[in-house]
Order: structure tokens, then sequence, then C-alpha cells
């Protein structure tokens, strides 16, 4: 008797385990502050797919994705909306290969710096070896050393879309590449409408856009 219902409780109990590996796991949405008190704090929990929403305000803070394709957006939009880097570092890091499925959007970027740990490039958004989507940010009253003051773009197919970039500035060289954006390196990366409003000098270096790449 007991033999017979080991028998038959065997194939419901592997049925069951299958049905069980087969329900789909749903991408969260993680809220900061309501979930996570920063922005970091919120990329590190989240997983491929997650949907970070950051409520308004401004946070202190520098962020870096670390290779997580997941969409980082302010809930009200760049006007109310503030990551500030204090001027240690840039205000976002994207160095891990990340592709277009690591979104930034909707924030004001403010008082980042190229420093050189970063190459001394890309104050307010620095990516190197990566491919993100960056659109609908305001980048502003960032600093760099070498290239990039605004957003440093280097070997990477990024989308850079519906950005403004102003005010950014060179600090500790006599000349630079990219006062607003730089792109350099073997790449295909798409600057679509973007704003930087700023008068262009008669030479490339500390120009609102320099584009930079190897020659075949």
């Amino acid at each position: 008797m007991n033999r017979a219902r080991l028998l038959t409780a065997g194939p419901v109990a592997i049925l069951a385990a299958v049905s069980i590996g087969a329900i789909p796991v749903h991408a969260a949405t993680i809220d900061v502050p309501g979930n996570f008190p920063t922005i970091q704090g919120a990329i590190s929990a989240a997983a491929t797919g997650d949907t970070v929403v950051v409520e308004p305000g401004t946070y202190f803070e520098n962020i870096d994705f670390k290779g997580k394709l997941i969409t980082v957006r302010s809930a009200q939009g760049a006007g109310v909306t503030t990551i500030d880097g204090r001027g240690v570092a840039p205000v976002v890091n994207f160095s891990n290969a990340e592709t277009t499925a690591a979104v930034l959007q909707g924030f004001t970027l403010q008082h980042g710096n190229g420093t050189a740990s970063f190459i001394y490039a890309g104050g307010g958004i620095h990516i190197y070896n990566a491919s993100p989507t960056v659109q609908n940010n305001v980048v502003t009253a960032n600093q760099a050393c070498a290239s990039g003051n605004g957003i440093d773009v280097s070997f990477s197919s990024a989308v850079i879309r519906d950005n403004t970039i102003t005010g950014n500035s060179i600090a500790g060289c006599s000349g630079n590449w990219g006062g607003g954006i730089r792109v350099g390196g073997a790449a295909s990366a798409q600057i679509i409408p973007t704003r930087s409003p700023t008068t262009p000098p008669t030479s490339e270096a500390g120009s609102p856009c320099s584009l930079r790449a190897p020659r075949p």
C-alpha cells in the first residue's frame, strides 16, 4: 500500500516541479526613496528588465549601472529630479558593457567631475566600452580635464537622444576635446536632437561637440 502511494506520488511531484519552474518571472519596479533611499542602492538590488523610478528631489550621489540592463528614470522629469555628483566623480558611469537596454532618462545631472579614475573624461556622464540609451536629461555644471566635460563616449554605440547639454567646463587643463560632448574610439554612437546651446569657438578643442575616431 505504501509502495503504491510512492509510485503514484513520484510523477505528481515531478509535474509540480516542472510547473513551478515554468512560472514566468516579471520585471519589478523599484521606487526611490520608497523602496531604497538611494538610486545606487536600487540599482544594486535590481535585476535585468527592472525599472528604477526616482521621485522628485535632489540626490547627492554618483551612480554606476554596473553592467545591469535596467531602466533608471525619474517619475516627473528633469525639471524636478536632480542627481548631484558633488564634484567627486562623474555623475553617471557606464563602463561594464551595458547595451541600449540600459536606459537613463529624465534627470538633471550636475556637479560631476571626470577624475583620474575615469581618464579625466565625462564629468556628467562617462561611457566607456558600453552602449546605453541616454535620453531626456539635462547635463549641466559638470567639469573634466581631458574630454567630454558634459558627456564622454568612447568605444560605444550608445544612443544619446533629446538631451540638453549646457554650462559644462574645463578643469585643470589648458585645453580639451568636446566642451559639451565628445565621441571617440571605434564606435557608432548616435547623437539624436541633443542641444548644446553654446557658441562654438574656432577650434575643436573645447567646442560643444567633438567627434574623434581612429583612421581606417
